[in-house]
């Protein structure tokens, strides 16, 4: 008695909310098993199983619910050397192509259960921590390097929301600058009072921070040569201009520490190296060297 296996079994299963009872009659298995699966669930339900003389307790299966995203909008603050004005995506637009150093914001309206954490996710495994307000969590991040980022938000209760959207990152490239020299030609005399207009002709995408020129003295039959470049600070009229000519008058008997003396560089077989630098907005320097 009791070593036999029933052929059949009877599924009695009811919606959490309804008084109906609903039941189905299962037939075992080749291996003496019972199956019933139920797909697409969305309400919480109960059931048991009923094989007379026996039948089992009522199991409860919840439906637990996620929190969703409802929608994210996304502004782009860019860099202040740029000098480029607060960009703020299309609606739902999560996927960033700026300059480095842009500041990305990121608002999210969401909805389900109440928040308990919210994060931003990014591809290397880091995490910056979402600001929850409501139905909203909000954050922000420096765009420094390329990759793809989520949004993972989890509730009072524990539960994450599923399969969230992966977003790209991407840099926008800023242009190397330049500086070409216009005048004096690559080997120029000086005139006894040592004086001499050199013309630049600069190029960036973004503009100008700060000029300078660097020199040293290279030949002399008084003294060593210089080993390392001086420099002095060269005006930057209009600093955002991208496409400039810059004028030099520049004074030799002054330029520290050439120690030169009027009728004395050329005449005595001296020469003096100078080049350009300059940073862009973003203290990038580009040199050029004219001999």
């Amino acid at each position: 008695e009791g070593t036999e296996l029933p052929e059949t079994k009877t599924l009695r299963y009811q919606n959490t909310e309804e008084d109906l009872i609903s039941e189905e009659v299962l037939y075992a298995q080749a291996d003496g098993s019972f199956e019933r699966t139920f797909v697409n669930v969305r309400r919480s339900f109960r059931y048991r199983l009923e094989a007379a003389p026996v039948s089992t307790p009522w199991y409860d299966v919840a439906i637990v619910e996620r929190p969703i995203i409802r929608s994210i909008q996304v502004t782009l603050t860019p860099p202040a050397y740029a000098r480029l004005p607060v960009q703020r995506l299309d609606p739902n637009v999560g996927d960033v192509l700026a300059l480095p150093g842009t500041t990305v914001q990121v608002e999210a309206s969401v909805a389900g259960p109440a928040l308990d954490e919210a994060f931003i996710v990014f591809d290397d495994a880091t995490r910056d921590t979402l600001r929850i307000d409501g139905a909203r969590a909000t954050g922000d991040f420096t765009l420094n390097s390329e990759g793809t980022y989520f949004l993972e938000i989890v509730d009072e209760n524990g539960t994450a929301n599923n399969s969230p959207i992966r977003y790209t990152l991407k840099l926008v490239q800023d242009g190397q600058p330049a500086v070409v020299f216009l005048a004096p030609e690559p080997l120029a005399d000086l005139n006894e009072s040592l004086g001499a207009l050199l013309v630049a002709r600069i190029t960036d995408d973004y503009g100008f921070r700060r000029a300078r020129l660097y020199y040293r003295l290279a030949e002399t039959r008084f003294g060593a040569p210089m080993e390392d470049f001086a420099s002095m600070p060269v005006s930057l009229p209009s600093p955002t201009v991208l496409d400039q000519e810059l004028q030099v008058a520049w004074d030799l008997r002054t330029a520290e520490p050439l120690d030169l003396v009027p009728g004395g560089l050329g005449r005595a077989g001296e020469s003096v190296i100078f080049r350009a630098s300059r940073a862009t907005a973003r203290d990038t320097r580009h040199e050029l060297a004219v001999q």
